[in-house]
């Protein structure tokens, strides 16, 4: 939003949240033009574009994991109890099916369905939780959220964006796309969390 806001000021944005299942469903009823997701089959026939991968982080309040490095086993992760999204929320899910791949038992403690709300639980401090770096950064950065990668194994989901299928994007919507796209690159050569998304 900095960024269009910077390269087009004359562009009004509207943002509205939701679940992949429900973003995909507002760009098939042509209510949004563009759209986030990491369910792009969710609505059969809607365009999308993979943007990138994001790794999944153990975010626990600072000091509670004294040894807490940069990664973390996702055995030693759900050792914690967790506030994680209902299910079928993709990270709840995307945890959940991994843990049981590895034989690993998760205990929820806390079934929020919304990142900022379950990242203000995290910092202070009613438990820990499982999200992408990105949606916490600036806390973790702030030294209110601790942070380690998950591994063994790795837990990662695809970012798309999706496209409203019923006529050409605006000249708007094209020049957010681009922006998109460019934001997109940025965060991949940064790293952090961040990868490209034909990358396992």
């Amino acid at each position: 939003m900095r960024e269009c806001s910077a390269r087009y000021p004359g562009i009004t944005l509207k943002l509205v949240e939701g679940l992949s299942e429900d973003v995909m469903k507002w760009l098939d009823e042509s209510r949004v033009d563009l759209g986030f997701t990491y369910n792009p089959h969710a609505v059969k026939g809607i365009p999308t574009d993979p943007l990138l991968r994001e790794d999944l982080y153990f975010l626990a309040p600072t000091g509670e994991v004294p040894d807490l490095g940069k990664t973390i086993t996702l055995a030693a992760a759900c050792r914690h109890p967790l506030i994680l999204p209902s299910r079928p929320h993709g990270t709840r899910m995307l945890v959940e099916d991994a843990a049981a791949a590895h034989g690993i038992m998760v205990e929820v403690s806390l079934e929020v369905d919304s990142v900022a709300t379950i990242r203000e639980l995290v910092e202070a401090g009613i438990g820990c939780t499982a999200l992408p770096l990105g949606a916490v950064r600036d806390g973790v950065e702030a030294g209110r959220l601790a942070a380690a990668r998950i591994s063994h194994p790795r837990l990662s989901r695809t970012l798309h964006l999706g496209f409203r299928p019923s006529g050409p994007p605006s000249a708007a919507g094209q020049a957010v796309h681009r922006v998109i796209q460019d934001v997109a690159a940025e965060r991949i050569e940064a790293g952090g969390g961040y990868r490209r998304a034909a990358e396992g």
